[in-house]
């Protein structure tokens, strides 16, 4: 809970610091996942185009991922870029890939050390 409670200060905090308005406050519970396979079911409505809190998270995430790779300057510019992605379909087409890919590595089992 202590996670959920400094992410969601962040959230606020960039939100209001970057006029975002495009990000509304939520409940914890609104952006709760659940197990992998729903967690699974649940990015693939956003990236098919579902809006929402878990969505605001998404791109609040995938901004700071690019600021810190120094693809953006700021969070406003990396949830333009981020939306973009998600809205063109270029994020679904990346995770099928990925899906694609993996599922052509085959199944294998992490040995202890």
């Amino acid at each position: 809970m202590l996670i959920s409670k400094f992410f969601i200060n962040f959230f606020c905090f960039y939100a209001k610091k970057f006029d975002i308005k495009k990000l509304k406050r939520s409940a914890v519970e609104a952006i709760r996942g659940g197990d992998a396979p729903e967690n699974a079911r649940i990015i693939r409505k956003i990236l098919a185009g579902e809006k929402g809190p878990k969505r605001d998270v998404v791109l609040l995430n995938a901004a700071a991922a690019f600021v810190s790779a120094g693809f953006d300057g700021d969070f406003r510019a990396g949830i333009e870029r981020a939306t973009e992605s998600i809205d063109s379909g270029q994020a679904a087409d990346k995770l099928d890939s990925l899906v694609d890919f993996t599922r052509q590595c085959g199944f294998f089992v992490r040995r202890a050390i």
